[in-house]
Order: structure tokens, then sequence, then C-alpha cells
């Protein structure tokens, strides 16, 4: 995938256009993708995909403290070049584009330009100033300026409509499994492994503490996770707590950590992705480390028989 920034002379023109955050590139998104290249295909165009970073909340000033994204851009741009889009701008938001009208906002970037020929964008995108440029206004511009406007309808899952907020609640409840059912692949997270106090390895289920660098990251519900780790080209099964550990530590400080099975490498300092599969329980306090142990085994089969049907 190539990169671009706001008006480099390299970007392709006269192509077939969308724009979006997109965050989680869900089956939301991904309709909107296929549409933009089966669009460019048969216009002979390019297809292309344009976004705004960082998310206007953090520039603006928001409530960003309470901001949670599904997705980093690193991660955002790696799911899109999945979806086999080879073009993506990415336009840094500033406070100075957030006071652009719509109409110079369209005309600046897609007239001038760009120079599209058609743009494709999601049933509730707006653009503009406080996003007073919706449909109807995108499509008027389209004919002052000679470019067709068309829109995407959401996409349902059980007659459900798939949004990246209600993909945010689940997976702040902890509901990973149906999450997934709406993104199309497992929510995932990339963070670095630190050393901790190795208390896992003395019970026999030695653990990779994860440090999640993206502030905005979300991180699911407190609890036992089957998931798949991702670490240097292997894909592994293991089951992942997050929250206190309230049964071996007095600690009020939350961790994620990982048990890999079959899997006895020391990776300190290695960036590994975590893909959450289904959770398992919530996070609970023992009556002592036997007990613990013997809830770990049935948790370690539990998550065995999960990740044993996968099929995301």
């Amino acid at each position: 995938m190539k990169i671009y920034r706001p008006f480099e002379k390299e970007v392709p023109t006269r192509g077939v256009i969308t724009l979006g955050f997109f965050d989680g590139v869900h089956i939301g998104h991904q309709a909107i993708l296929r549409k933009v290249k089966a669009d460019a295909k048969e216009l002979d165009a390019n297809p292309l995909v344009l976004t705004l970073w960082p998310h206007p909340r953090i520039v603006l000033g928001k409530n960003d403290d309470e901001l949670l994204l599904i997705n980093t851009l690193d991660e955002k741009t790696s799911l899109i070049a999945r979806n086999g889009l080879e073009h993506f701008v990415v336009i840094p938001f500033t406070t100075e584009l957030s006071n652009l009208s719509a109409e110079d906002f369209f005309k600046t970037f897609f007239v001038d330009w760009l120079k599209i020929r058609k743009l494709i964008v999601g049933y509730d995108h707006h653009i503009g100033k406080n996003g007073t440029g919706d449909f109807t206004t995108m499509q008027r511009l389209g004919l002052k300026f000679e470019v067709e406007v068309e829109k995407v309808e959401a996409q349902t899952h059980e007659s459900i409509s798939i949004s990246s907020t209600k993909i945010r609640n689940l997976i702040l409840l902890g509901d990973v499994s149906k999450a997934s059912k709406y993104l199309g692949y497992n929510y995932f997270l990339t963070g670095i492994v630190e050393k901790g106090f190795q208390v896992g390895r003395k019970i026999g289920f030695p653990t990779a503490n994860i440090r999640v660098l993206e502030k905005h990251k979300i991180i699911p519900a407190d609890g036992v996770y089957a998931v798949k780790v991702l670490i240097d080209g292997l894909v592994l099964n293991g089951m992942l707590n997050i929250g206190y550990r309230p049964t071996i530590s007095k600690d009020q400080h939350k961790t994620i950590e990982v048990n890999i099975f079959n899997f006895d490498s020391s990776i300190y300092g290695s960036t590994i992705s975590i893909q959450f599969v289904s959770r398992i329980r919530n996070e609970m306090k023992f009556e002592g480390i036997e007990v613990l142990k013997k809830q770990l085994e049935q948790d370690r089969n539990a998550a065995l028989q999960i990740l044993s049907s996968d099929r995301i």
C-alpha cells in the first residue's frame, strides 16, 4: 500500500474515492471498500481511501481522555490494505481543517487536488465544520463540481445495523465473539512483552505481561479470554487474563497477561499481537493457589475447545 499526505503530486487523480474515519474497518466499512474497488474497475480509474488522523476529539479537546478507538492508525492501514486497496491518503486533522465549510473541504480536496470522478461514502458520513455537510449536501456539491456522489447503506448482522459505536460497546462488555462477527475478523491489540513477577511460572502457567502503547486503544472487560497470539510469524493458542489478579496480588494495578500454550521461549521486549476469540469467564478471587490452579486447568481446556472451532 502507498500512503500519501495531502497535496502530494504522486497521488493518483481522477479516481473513485471514499472518505471516513473507518474505526474498526468493520463489515460496513468493508462494503464501502468493495464498492469503491468495483466502481473504480468499471470506470478504469484508481480506487483511493481518505481518512483523518488523529481523531477530531483529540485535536479539539472534546473529552479526548475518554476517547476509545478500535484501531490504531497502523492497524487501520493494515486492515484497509487487507481489503485490497492500494492507495491511502492520511489527512492530518487540525483546528484549521475543522473550520473548513463542507464546500471548501469538498473543493479543496476532491476537486482542486484529486480531481475525483466519483465519491462513495457511508450512509451517515458528514464533512465540513461541525459536520454540517450531510449526504444531501455532498450530492449538491457533486452536481456543482461534476462529481458523482453515492452512499452505501448500513450493513446488518442478524437484523442489527453495524456501527463502530456498537462494536466498541461490545468490546468494553467483553463480548469479543459478537464484536468479531461485526468486524469480520477477531478483535486484536498489539503490545510489548514486559517482565512481571513470574508468579504464573511458579504455579505452572507462565504468562507474558503485555503493555499496550496506544492510550486510546480499547481494552476488553476484565476477565479470562481464549486468544490467538501472533509472534515472529507464528500463530499460537493461549488464554489471557485482564484484571488485578486478586488471588495472588493486592496490587491495584491492572495487568494484561497471556499464557501461550506449548511455548517456552523468552520474548521479553518483543512486540506481539493478541486476537480475542471468546470470553471464558469473569476475573475471580479464589480461596488459594491450589483452587486457582484447578480453575486455570479448566480455563485452558475451555480455551482449547473454543480455539479449535474458531473460523474467523
